[in-house]
């Protein structure tokens, strides 16, 4: 398969477990010396993180709910698709959690913290995440609503934050959005790979803008070469798609030039991931060509220092990961990190 030019299929890690030692009865012992113990350092601040509390609560229930939906499966008839989606968020949510108990989240760790003065116990699924609906729609649309309510929070953090800990909260609300998707569309995916965790580029914002607009530019020849192969509506749903692309496009072309930066022109042609030749493969091409671009918009996300420029990242890396999804592909654990 080819890669498209300066573009990476990236993706993220999973949750490893925590080995615990501890010493035994029989370990030697010193006698003599002072018999009052050292003075214990002073633990290093932890900064407050506004809106953790709500996301601790938001990912233990969805863990939780997530768990029961797949334990009554069965009873509920659920589809192949959203089996498989409720166990990846399982275990997402799990590791979402293990991130946020950490003092630093956003370097997210992927063991739980070791405990200490500002030790933050495993929070335990509050009353409410208790799964009451008998039937599949009432259960799809109980786990969403919590989804968006969880949303809600994630942008009004992302909003109120910077640099890492803004694409934390965005990474967040993303996932939330692509999860909504896969599981009102019960449809076969790829599994999640699973990669070691890696930092974020040190890109200044015009630099993060730039590379996105490249991206875009990308992105909207890939849409133009699927939209043939696709029928109504879903040649409609594309081209409208289209038309987003490159509205956004547009719009970062114009940040750029109102800072006196160069805007990165379109190439003639692109190599595309996959070669479109039914539709099938045309919606294989825009899923793998949105899930390419979701880092970028994390990068753009994380690198914003301005409040319009934050917020049209936010919502590039939402709708991007929204697409993925839409379109077929796989869920990502954190989405717009590098992986």
């Amino acid at each position: 398969m080819t890669a498209l030019p300066r573009r990476g299929f990236l993706t993220l890690a999973g949750a490893l477990a925590l080995g615990v030692t501890g010493c035994q009865l029989s370990d030697p012992r010193i006698t003599g010396g002072p018999t009052a113990p050292p003075p214990r350092p002073t633990p290093t601040p932890v900064p407050d993180i506004p809106g953790l509390e709500a996301a601790l609560r938001h990912e233990s229930d969805l863990a939780a709910l997530g768990k029961q939906a797949l334990a009554a499966a069965d009873r509920l008839q659920l589809g192949a698709g959203q089996r498989a989606a409720l166990g990846w968020m399982s275990r997402d949510h799990g590791v979402h959690l293990t991130a946020l108990l950490a003092p630093h989240p956003a370097e997210r760790p992927t063991s739980p913290p070791t405990p200490g003065p500002r030790f933050t116990p495993r929070p335990e699924p509050t009353s409410s995440a208790t799964l009451a609906a008998a039937a599949r729609d009432g259960a799809i649309r109980d786990l969403t609503g919590r989804l968006d309510a969880a949303l809600v929070d994630y942008r009004a953090s992302a909003r109120g934050s910077r640099g890492q800990m803004a694409l934390l909260w965005g990474s967040l609300a993303a996932y939330a959005r692509a999860a909504q998707v896969a599981l009102v569309r019960d449809a076969p995916r790829p599994d999640p790979l699973v990669v070691p965790v890696r930092e974020l580029e040190p890109w200044s914002d015009a630099e993060a803008e730039q590379q996105v607009l490249r991206q875009m530019h990308a992105l909207v020849y890939g849409y133009q070469a699927a939209i043939p192969w696709f029928r109504r509506p879903e040649s409609q749903t594309a081209y409208d798609l289209l038309v987003h692309w490159r509205d956004l496009r547009d719009r970062v072309t114009r940040l750029l030039r109102d800072r006196g930066q160069t805007a990165p022109a379109a190439e003639a042609a692109y190599a595309l991931p996959v070669q479109p030749t039914d539709r099938n493969t045309a919606a294989e091409l825009l899923w793998r060509m949105e899930a390419a671009f979701i880092p970028f918009a994390g990068a753009w996300l994380a690198a914003a220092t301005e409040d319009e420029s934050r917020r049209m990242a936010a919502e590039a890396l939402e709708e991007a990961a929204r697409l993925c999804l839409e379109w077929g592909g796989p869920m990502t654990t954190w989405p717009g990190w590098p992986g």
